[in-house]
């Protein structure tokens, strides 16, 4: 990020017509003249200077946003004397004018706005610093700490600045001299800014600002959807489950005794002719508990039943109350979020999401494609074969290096564009062209190869991914 506010007191010398500066007049006339030696005071000298003949203060802003594009911001605001000296209402000859800008790769936004001082429609005061026309506005408690806003139909934006670095006087403390034939200014900048806040632009355009410019960019990043993760069938079926699993249990136990049964005499045999007493038999010996087997067999029938109603008693209270239907006049079909800085989407905005332009393995075969590809016009310099899977600024930059190579063998290649891995992908969510797909490149086991910043656009549906732009 690159911000600088410049102020400039500009003067013309009697013999000098005003060239360049809209018509301004062709002598100097009454007009103050800077003069060399003059040292500069602060905060008196940010403010306004009647008696000179023009003057201004600006500030250009460089931003890039975290997928590479850059965006310009321009804030200007001129004052232009018909005479040297000041006035109250309309007889002041102060005129103002205001300009602001955003540039962006594909288009520019201005506005302007026209004032006459005097009526405190524009003006400038040094302390506390103040600079505005109409509802633009450069001010703040000093001119190191500084909140900057202008607007036009298409665009806006609202910004603080903060100074990091002292002001910088250029040429001879700020005495500038502009040409051989005598024009001179008293010229001084701030170019040490930080700055964040907000830049709104035409819809369609989403712009994030999310570092000063010196801050390095985050080390991770993590997208979150909301998602229904409530099952209100699974507690029926599970309890459904258990009361099956009991009945077989019981029809099991039944079956083993009706078996048993089965198998023991007959009582109701027709009687027969009468058996002659038999001497009592002899008593047996004792049975050890060891030598009993089938009524163990039973005993262990009968205690398996137990672990399994106690089992399936500890399935279900583990249940929650997202497994069961709410029947309630309350119930949503949304899943509650888990709490983040920001709400996120609910379910049926995020149902009706579009799907991701690519997959992370269909962007690894296309990666791979265009690594090979590059790789092999780098050496051979084909400028026809480069041409089919890069454009825009990646193509600019890949043809420049060719140009100079084919004149001068001694210039290093651009560095290889490495295929892979690809260890963060961000596909655009979209059903129409062009689609964009930004992924990085990055080798943690091999130092030597560079990590890599890649933005792909894709024009058409039977056109082949491109690189736009690789930082």
């Amino acid at each position: 990020m690159n911000v600088k506010l410049f102020v400039l007191l500009l003067w013309l010398p009697l013999q000098v017509m005003a060239q360049g500066f809209a018509g301004l007049g062709t002598t100097v006339g009454d007009f103050a003249q800077p003069q060399p030696g003059t040292r500069l005071q602060f905060p008196a000298d940010h403010g306004a200077h009647p008696t000179y003949r023009i003057e201004w203060w600006y500030v250009t802003a460089n931003l890039t946003s975290p997928d590479g594009t850059p965006y310009g911001l321009q804030w200007t605001l001129f004052r232009s004397a018909l005479a040297p000296r000041d006035g109250q209402g309309w007889q002041t000859p102060q005129l103002w004018m205001g300009h602001a800008a955003v540039t962006t790769p594909k288009a520019q936004y201005v506005a302007e706005h026209l004032a006459r001082g005097g009526v405190g429609q524009a003006g400038v005061q040094a302390e506390p610093f103040s600079a505005w026309i109409d509802d633009w506005a450069l001010q703040g408690p000093d001119f190191d700490r500084l909140h900057m806003t202008g607007s036009g139909t298409e665009f806006a934006y609202d910004v603080g600045l903060t100074a990091t670095g002292p002001l910088v006087l250029h040429g001879q403390n700020g005495y500038s001299v502009k040409s051989g034939s005598g024009q001179a200014s008293y010229y001084y900048s701030q170019p040490f800014f930080k700055l964040s806040g907000t830049l709104t632009l035409p819809e369609g355009i989403s712009v994030l600002v999310a570092s000063d410019g010196v801050a390095p960019a985050p080390a991770g990043i993590r997208l979150s959807w909301a998602s229904d993760n409530s099952t209100p069938l699974a507690g029926p079926l599970l309890a459904g489950g258990a009361v099956l699993l009991l009945a077989g249990l019981v029809l099991y136990v039944f079956a083993l005794l009706h078996l048993r049964r089965s198998r023991r005499p007959r009582r109701n045999l027709p009687r027969g002719p009468r058996m002659p007493r038999l001497p009592r038999a002899p008593r047996p010996k004792a049975i050890k508990a060891s030598q009993i087997t089938q009524s163990r067999r039973g005993i262990a029938h009968r205690v398996a039943v137990v672990p399994m109603i106690v089992i399936s008693g500890l399935v279900l209270t583990g249940c929650s109350a997202d497994l069961w239907p709410d029947y309630s006049a309350t119930s949503t079909a949304t899943a509650t979020p888990t709490a983040t800085p920001q709400s996120t989407d609910s379910v049926e905005a995020a149902a009706e999401l579009p799907p991701p332009a690519v997959t992370v393995a269909q962007l690894e075969t296309i990666m791979s494609e265009i690594s090979l590809l590059s790789a092999e016009a780098d050496t051979n310099l084909n400028t026809d074969s480069i041409a089919t899977r890069f454009t825009g600024p990646a193509l600019e930059q890949r043809l420049a290096n060719y140009k100079i190579r084919a004149v001068d063998p001694a210039v290093a290649p651009l560095v290889a564009l490495p295929g892979a891995p690809l260890t963060f992908t961000l596909p655009q969510q979209t059903n129409s062209w062009p689609r964009v797909v930004m992924t990085v490149i990055q080798d943690e086991n091999d130092a030597s190869i560079p990590t890599m910043a890649v933005m792909l656009k894709q024009e058409s549906p039977r056109a082949n991914y491109q690189v736009n732009y690789l930082f």
